[in-house]
Order: structure tokens, then C-alpha cells, then sequence
């Protein structure tokens, strides 16, 4: 595996697990936490798609983004199927996803 490659999956791993973090902190009954592939916006913002306990439809479409110094918060949500609270994190299924969406070029 190249370097860079080595990074930027090392990234993303360590950005999804804060995902994860973040979202058991404030919801309860968290069951599983599935993420879709990456996606980096023109403006160089990245946004990480996330599915909740099964609910993979666009109203239930969450995603998050990266901040400068590296912290996470929820960028959108539609609506989240879980109730204010916390969920401990060692008690999610989760599945992790480490490709980016490639976007057409033209």
C-alpha cells in the first residue's frame, strides 16, 4: 500500500470511529451505524454518509462533516430514528467504509 494511500485510509478510520463517538453521545438505542462511501466536495469539504439501525432511505439520510482541526459534527440530517440520549459505543454494530465516491469528471 502506498503512503499516501496508508494515510488517507488511516484518516478515515480514525474519522469514522469520532463519527461514531459523537453520534452514541447524543442518541440512544443506537443499534448500528453503516457508512456509505466518502465524498469530497468541490470546496474540499468531505461528508460522511451515514446509515442508522437499518434506515438507509433518503429521509433518513445523515451525514457529517470534518472541521478544520479535525473535529466532527452532524452536517445534515433529515430525520434521525433514534431518540436524544446516549448509546454506548462498545454495544454499536458498526460498518465501516473506507472508498471515496468518485465523482464524474466533465
Amino acid at each position: 500500500m502506498q503512503k499516501a494511500e496508508h494515510q488517507r485510509v488511516e484518516f478515515v478510520k480514525k474519522t469514522q470511529k469520532a463519527i461514531v463517538k459523537d453520534f452514541a453521545s447524543q442518541y440512544a438505542g443506537v443499534k448500528t451505524i453503516k457508512f456509505d462511501k466518502y465524498l469530497i466536495n468541490p470546496m474540499g469539504h468531505v461528508a460522511f454518509i451515514i446509515s442508522v439501525n437499518g434506515y438507509t432511505d433518503n429521509e433518513h439520510s445523515i451525514s457529517y462533516t470534518v472541521n478544520d482541526d479535525g473535529s466532527v459534527e452532524m452536517l445534515s440530517y433529515s430525520t434521525i430514528p433514534v431518540k436524544k440520549g446516549k448509546t454506548k459505543v462498545a454495544d454499536i454494530k458498526v460498518t465501516y467504509n473506507t472508498d471515496e465516491e468518485k465523482h464524474p469528471h466533465g
